[in-house]
């Protein structure tokens, strides 16, 4: 992360790339509950696609510190542009939506710990009661302790989850490192998610 060129006052911007000019403007400024400092200098952390809602999720860990965690999960409408916050106090890593059933909802990789979240959504994208952990990747894969920055779900429910480590310092895996993939597949018995293997 090069704070030079991308200063963490600036951490809270979401640019778009025009496809014909592939021009990079300035699309909006999310709101922050504390501007990023050298102590936390990271705002948004993941970004999702939802083609059911026509919108982006985003998560953002600005403003949040060691003991208290201040992050926040916006929508943003793609034809508006209008950014609302989803879920506040939360410090997400990775997010994707999901249907589970004929419900849908948001699933999200805690910055904090290496829990996967679980939020359920109306048809308009509007938060339906409290989030839910679903599972968990601690005490696997090489350390034991990555967090949720990517999630794939397939048809069948199966989850593929990209773990990498995070401490909220600039000390952070090479780019070019790959993410350790961790396999869970749904259980109809125990109406749960059972892990399967983990590798690179």
């Amino acid at each position: 992360m090069n704070l030079a060129d991308n200063p963490p006052a600036r951490q809270n911007r979401l640019y778009r790339i025009d496809s014909t000019s592939a021009e990079m403007r300035l699309a909006l400024e999310f709101p922050v509950a504390e501007t990023p400092s050298a102590r936390n200098p990271y705002a948004g952390m993941g970004l999702s696609y939802d083609c059911e809602l026509h919108a982006l999720w985003l998560s953002s860990v600005a403003g949040s510190s060691p003991g208290q965690e201040r992050g926040k999960i916006f929508r943003i409408d793609l034809p508006t542009l209008k950014l609302s916050a989803t879920l506040e106090d939360v410090d997400a890593f990775g997010l994707a939506s999901f249907q589970s059933g004929a419900q849908q909802g948001l699933l999200f990789g805690s910055a904090r710990s290496s829990d996967l979240w679980w939020q359920a959504l109306s048809a308009s994208g509007e938060r339906i009661g409290a989030k839910q952990a679903l599972l968990s990747i601690a005490a696997l894969g090489p350390m034991g302790n990555e967090r949720v920055r990517k999630i794939e779900a397939a048809a069948d429910g199966t989850l593929l989850l990209y773990g990498t480590p995070f401490h909220f310092n600039l000390a952070q895996p090479a780019a070019n490192q790959p993410a350790t993939k961790y396999k869970f597949a749904w259980d109809q018995n125990t109406q749960s998610y059972r892990f399967v293997d983990w590798g690179k």
